[in-house]
């Protein structure tokens, strides 16, 4: 990239006058929330239709029920006349475990949420992708394009959420997991080179996996804790590969880079970095502590504690 770290500055700040730091100086304009189509046909043979979102958020706060509160639903409590009591009680304590964050991602840019465990850093990305389920009470407005959060479920496969944990088809093949992937996101328009079906499937399979070191894995089981198969940094890989195999054009990753040696998590970073460029997508990821060459792939940094901006 031509920027170095010297480069890097300080936003305008955002509605709740906190900051976050990238090579861009400015928030876009209200039209950068319009979804953004390009027909783009360097190296593609004819025009290839690409989906941009741009990601707007401002003063999203999340409450939770408070953690002596927050218990699982068994049959006993169901039935537990005990339960009665709360009838009678007030409102349910609640939490506040995200205070006012506001933020842009636009099209071809990286946003990277670093913050201890607790900070928030998870909730934050799971209301930014769209999964509210989990939480009470969330308000602040989040814009998709020109869509709000409400409108954006009927886009789901637009939004893609990698979660840490990797849940596979564990007696399916590396090579069956990716062709499964792939099979669901055939786009209508190709290169020239690979206008059938499966000669896309094919050359994005080997694209993918080999720019995630793990080509030579396409053979093997992806295997769990009970069945064997690949290692678990290579599982790991398979996950984000799955993600990359979606091609949507916003992405979020909550701790890809866990379970990854040093090299390994920046040459993945640096993937994202390429695809992000090319193609125009917005990607919003997390981690615990990041390196000068991970942090130099970003655009901008939102830095969480104890749930607000720092």
């Amino acid at each position: 990239m031509a920027d170095t770290p010297n480069d890097k500055g300080t936003l305008a700040e955002t509605p709740n006058e906190s900051f976050v730091h990238g090579r861009d100086a400015h928030f876009g304009s209200s039209s950068d929330t319009d979804v953004e189509v390009d027909n783009v046909d360097e190296e593609r043979g004819k025009d290839h239709i690409q989906k941009r979102l741009t990601l707007t958020f401002q003063d999203v706060t999340v409450r939770v029920t408070a953690p002596d509160e927050a218990l699982g639903e068994t049959l006993w409590s169901r039935v537990d006349p005990r339960q009665l009591a709360g009838l009678f009680k007030g409102a349910r304590p609640m939490r506040t475990i995200l205070h006012e964050v506001s933020g842009q991602v636009n099209p071809g840019e990286m946003l990277l949420v670093l913050g201890r465990p607790g900070s928030g850093c998870t909730s934050l990305l799971r209301v930014l992708s769209n999964h509210r389920e989990a939480f009470q009470e969330v308000t602040g407005h989040t814009k998709y394009g020109n869509m709000d959060h409400n409108q954006a479920k009927k886009y789901r496969q637009q939004i893609v959420f990698n979660t840490e944990d990797d849940i596979h088809f564990p007696t399916l093949t590396v090579n069956q997991t990716m062709k499964f992937a792939l099979r669901n996101k055939v786009p209508r328009e190709r290169p020239d080179h690979v206008e059938k079906k499966h000669h896309f499937v094919q050359d994005m399979r080997n694209h993918i996996l080999d720019s995630l070191g793990i080509g030579h894995t396409q053979k093997t089981l992806v295997g769990n804790e009970f069945i064997r198969g690949v290692s678990g940094g290579e599982r790991k890989r398979v996950s984000l590969a799955e993600v990359m195999a979606s091609q949507s054009p916003l992405q979020f990753w909550d701790q890809p880079t866990r379970g990854l040696d040093s090299k390994t998590a920046l040459e993945f970073v640096e993937t994202l970095r390429r695809d992000a460029d090319r193609n125009g997508k917005s990607v919003v990821l997390t981690t615990y502590q990041a390196g000068n060459g991970i942090f130099d792939a970003f655009d901008k940094v939102l830095v969480l504690a104890e749930g607000r901006v720092i």
